[in-house]
């Protein structure tokens, strides 16, 4: 028959053993929970870093939409000002001074 101090060795040892299994799965959980946030900061990167490429290709294509209808008014009002005649412009200062004149 097992003597009191042969079963309280036995259990010291079953808690030893229970104690290092408890610690090795604890840094198992440490591990895996490390790689979840780990894998979860790539993809969260990654999802930003395609959202802000997407944001910079939207703007960009907007922007450069806007500068051609821009240019496009630019031409048109340069079109214009070029289309009116030399004696148009000499009728229309000639008007201009003599409102100053009359005045």
């Amino acid at each position: 028959m097992p003597t009191l101090m042969e079963n309280i060795l036995s259990l010291e040892a079953q808690a030893s053993e229970l104690v290092a299994k408890a610690h090795r799965e604890a840094e198992s959980i440490t591990k895996r929970a490390d790689d979840e946030i780990a894998a979860a900061r790539t993809k969260l990167a990654a999802d930003t870093d395609a959202r802000l490429a997407a944001l910079e290709r939207a703007t960009s294509e907007r922007c450069t939409r806007e500068l051609a209808d821009v240019e496009s008014d630019f031409q048109a009002a340069c079109a214009a000002m070029d289309g009116i005649s030399g004696p148009v412009i000499g009728a229309h200062a000639a008007k201009i001074a003599a409102a100053f004149t009359q005045g």
